[in-house]
């Protein structure tokens, strides 16, 4: 399993598990796609002695994410308490292979306040070599408890140029290695996504273009477009609109684009824009009052 930047996190690890220093508990933190749950699986794969492609099999593997609810189509809001006990079970007693064992416990900020109690308890009681990874984009939202007991270590965005070369020696064309990394907004993650998914590819490569030719059109077509674009069947959807603001300020951080306004003050009115959504004012109003800062 090839893993893409934070070298020195992945070289901390294999000098852990050379010297036996490894802890009960990580937390790995950083940003969508930028190797978190890659890492914590290879690492899994090292410690239960089989490919990455077989660990769901596994016995002594477990993997914890929040659920889909199929009365909403969405993920439910939080990791549950049915959840933790699922997972105390298949660990509790000894290792099934007589090795370690290891959980991941994805969008850790998730757990509630009963799962959360439910995997401390688990943290607090766990045996040797059972390692617990914790995933998340902010360490600071865990519950308290549950992060003073976690050794926290912090993945950063690798440099396109790298992201680029890695994708090369994988095997991908030069061509398509150098767009999906300058795309990838320095997240391994979503620079493999782009090669694999070519709808993914093509609506990256309008997000980062858009805001450009938004500036080139009146108030009433900006709001015409954008509305057709964010749209469902309950009024322009948060989620899409939060994705597509980020891949805006991504353009602006990276200069993707010639606008005709300054980069600060509409990144600084995108990230407002972004607060206000999460507060849950209306995304239409947060939509037509942004659009009027692109001249």
């Amino acid at each position: 399993m090839e893993f893409i930047g934070n070298k020195k996190i992945l070289d901390f690890f294999r000098r852990s598990i050379d010297g036996g220093r490894l802890v009960c508990a990580y937390c790995l933190s950083g940003v969508d796609q930028v190797g978190k749950r890659k890492l914590a699986n290879l690492i899994a794969s090292q410690l239960l002695n089989t490919s990455a492609d077989k660990l769901p099999v596994n016995a002594d593997y477990y993997y914890l994410s929040r659920e889909f609810d199929d009365k909403t189509d969405k993920l439910k809001k939080d990791i549950s308490i049915d959840q933790a006990r699922a997972l105390k079970h298949r660990f509790c007693g000894k290792s099934w292979l007589g090795g370690y064992r290891v959980a991941i416990i994805d969008e850790a900020e998730k757990l509630n306040k009963e799962s959360g109690n439910a995997l401390l308890k688990m943290l607090e009681e766990a045996g040797e070599k059972t390692v617990f990874f914790l995933l998340t984009q902010d360490d600071h939202a865990l519950l308290p408890t549950i992060r003073s007991r976690c050794q926290i270590l912090y993945l950063n965005i690798t440099p396109v140029r790298q992201i680029e070369q890695s994708l090369i020696e994988l095997g991908h064309e030069q061509i398509k290695a150098k767009l999906a990394a300058e795309l990838s907004w320095g997240r391994p993650g979503r620079a493999v996504r782009l090669l694999q998914d070519e709808n993914y590819l093509i609506l990256a490569k309008e997000q980062a273009e858009r805001l450009h030719i938004l500036s080139q059109k009146p108030f009433y077509e900006r709001v015409s477009q954008m509305t057709k674009i964010l749209k469902s069947k309950k009024g322009i959807e948060k989620e899409k609109m939060l994705l597509e603001l980020e891949s805006w300020q991504m353009a602006i951080h990276q200069n993707m684009g010639q606008l005709a306004v300054n980069n600060v003050e509409l990144s600084e009115a995108i990230n407002l824009s972004r607060k206000m959504l999460l507060q849950n004012v209306s995304p239409a109003l947060v939509l037509e009052n942004l659009l009027l800062k692109i001249n």
